[in-house]
């Protein structure tokens, strides 16, 4: 799963990080190296090819959130290839 930060307005990207404490302190896991922007995200899903769809709480409905214990701002993103 790629870490997506609702509300973040650039991503957030350091190549030269390699310390897993570091990597902690700033994607909250040692084996992430960036914290996505949405719109960084989608950018870079649909440059590539992609056709992409984000379903959220609209689609699968508030009971289904609940049950799964998710937040009203989750989103399941389909990427896939046109044609």
């Amino acid at each position: 799963m790629a870490p997506i930060i609702v509300g973040l307005e650039t991503t957030l990207e350091d190549p030269n990080v390699t310390d897993p404490a570091e990597r902690w302190r700033l994607y909250g896991q040692d084996d992430h190296v960036r914290l996505y922007a949405h719109d960084d995200y989608v950018r870079k899903i649909e440059e590539n090819g992609f056709l992409l769809d984000q379903l959220g709480i609209d689609y699968f409905g508030e009971v289904c959130f609940e049950q799964l214990g998710l937040k009203k701002t989750s989103v399941l993103y389909i990427a896939r290839r046109p044609g």
